[in-house]
């Protein structure tokens, strides 16, 4: 193949991912934009023990510390107070006197302001401000904790068995008539991790054929989450109102829009968990195949245009260098 043939092949090619990538990056850019992932915001931690919310002050102080000695483990209780509102926690660790604030506590305890949209409510970051800013949704604190259950040791094995850990979430806000009021969320690693395994496939069955097979295979699907991480007992509070769900629906559009409404309304819960979990010690994400997911033809589509255009530029490239083909013949 001479250096001019060279050279065309590889004009031809790279003209030819020019156009796949000109098709294919625009729809891939609003597939990800428009993609429903849930939207949750969470503000800046404070390390502060004490602060002011909504006019009046947060004070989250020491009540017991035991740095455990023997069989008997470290662990350190805290009390929160604001505006009447009192509740204890306690953590399987004892708090290091040498860091100021909540950083005692490391990745035990978190404190952050945080904002959860309505169901079904999508937009990205952009669209989650504006609804902050204009006061749709109002900002409420968040006070996550990471456990460990009864006798676990937090210096060996209980650093370890991310499963058994529990989680237990805060949150001071004020309700529809401005009165002060909380909630306590309690879960646990497992019951998180089927919970965004739950959600991000219930949102690829909206681009998928699990419509067409009803309830009845979305209920399939669903079971490979169940049996890939094994029966939890106390799993059985998330599962019992999938399959309630699941029941009372007929068609696999209305069965993904009630499942989206039920896990949706958790996954912030699934966030929160992350800010007390170690990073190395995360959950996998499904965020990611979500995303490859919901790109549907034009990830493929694009991926073979790069790898088209590189070739062509090889090519165009190779053309300029000199070979014994392209000298003149003499005699």
């Amino acid at each position: 193949m001479t250096s001019r043939t060279t050279r065309y092949i590889g004009l031809l090619l790279g003209a030819a991912a020019l156009v796949g990538l000109g098709i294919s990056m625009p729809e891939m850019l609003t597939r990800l934009e428009n993609r429903a992932v849930p939207m949750v915001w969470f503000g800046e931690a404070t390390d502060r023990m004490s602060f002011e919310l909504l006019g009046d002050d947060v004070t989250i102080e020491t009540l017991e510390v035991a740095q455990g000695s023997g069989e008997a483990h470290p662990f350190t209780r805290l009390g929160v107070s604001w505006k009447g509102i009192e509740h204890e926690v306690e953590i399987q660790q004892a708090e290091d006197e040498r860091l100021p604030g909540l950083l005692r506590y490391g990745d035990w305890v978190k404190v952050v302001p945080m904002a959860v949209p309505p169901s079904g409510e999508v937009g990205g970051q952009p669209r989650l401000m504006e609804m902050l800013g204009s006061g749709e949704i109002a900002p409420e604190l968040l006070i996550a904790v990471r456990q460990l259950p009864e006798g676990f040791d937090p210096e060996t094995w209980g650093k370890v068995r991310r499963k058994a850990w529990h989680y237990r979430f805060l949150v001071l806000s004020t309700d529809a008539h401005g009165h002060p009021a909380s909630r306590v969320i309690k879960r646990n690693y497992g019951e998180m991790q089927d919970l965004t395994e739950a959600l991000f496939l219930s949102l690829d069955f909206e681009h998928g054929s699990a419509l067409k097979g009803g309830p009845d295979r979305i209920a399939g699907d669903l079971a490979k989450v169940r049996k890939a991480h094994g029966v939890r007992p106390n799993d059985a509070d998330l599962w019992s109102q999938v399959d309630a769900v699941l029941a009372g629906t007929s068609t696999g559009e209305q069965a993904v829009a009630r499942l989206r409404v039920l896990l949706e309304d958790r996954f912030w819960q699934y966030q929160a968990m992350l800010l007390v979990t170690p990073k190395l010690q995360h959950p996998r994400t499904k965020v990611v195949d979500y995303g490859i997911s919901s790109m549907g033809w034009t990830w493929p589509v694009a991926g073979a245009s790069a790898l088209a255009l590189t070739l062509g530029v090889f090519l165009v490239m190779s053309s300029w260098v000199k070979r014994d083909d392209d000298l003149p013949v003499l005699g």
